[in-house]
């Protein structure tokens, strides 16, 4: 419907039929285990326990890179392409940065914590809406469009596309560490 109203394009929202017990297992695992648990353990973590070690042996500037690069590290695994790590790269070292500088201006890991979860449970994966040109099995539902030529992103892999996504969050985190920075004379 957001497409639809955007564009223009007409297209139509499809309730997939899975059993009860795949949607509770879909449910299971986009909420506990790709959502509480990896926000929780991966933020407190490297944005907690790394952030602050690194804090108050080498400072700051430490403080951000280092947990940043072993956050980034987990995620290389199942890197099929230089495209692929290079997209990987950049979105999760943005992506990173952009926690880090919450945890900073929040004074709590916890608002990381849930950003972190909420992406995992709705961005990362397409479980609960899915927009394409067909069906798409594993979500709940899938807005298809009546029109998918009109949207040369959906004819892409997935990989081919979130360099794209990818630079947006990086510019919207740069702009985010910018606006909240504070001049060493005040």
């Amino acid at each position: 419907m957001i497409v639809w109203k955007i564009h223009g394009e007409p297209g139509r929202f499809v309730y997939n039929e899975m059993s009860f017990e795949t949607a509770l297992e879909i449910v299971f695992y986009l909420m506990f285990h790709t959502g509480f648990c990896s926000g929780i353990a991966e933020e407190v973590m490297f944005r907690g326990v790394l952030t602050r070690i690194c804090e108050d042996g080498f400072g700051k500037r430490v403080a951000w890179i280092l947990p940043t690069f072993f956050f980034v590290l987990p995620h290389l695994r199942n890197i099929q392409s230089v495209s692929d790590f290079l997209n990987t790269c950049l979105f999760m070292t943005a992506f990173s940065i952009f926690l880090t500088a919450l945890t900073y201006r929040t004074g709590t890991v916890w608002d990381a914590v849930f950003i972190h979860a909420f992406w995992d449970m709705f961005a990362a994966r397409n479980c609960v809406v899915a927009v394409s040109s067909e069906v798409e099995i594993g979500a709940f539902f899938t807005y298809v469009l009546e029109k998918p030529e009109m949207y040369p992103l959906l004819h892409m892999k997935t990989n081919e596309y979130m360099w794209l996504i990818s630079a947006m969050f990086l510019v919207c985190t740069v702009g985010v560490i910018l606006t909240n920075r504070v001049k060493k004379d005040q």
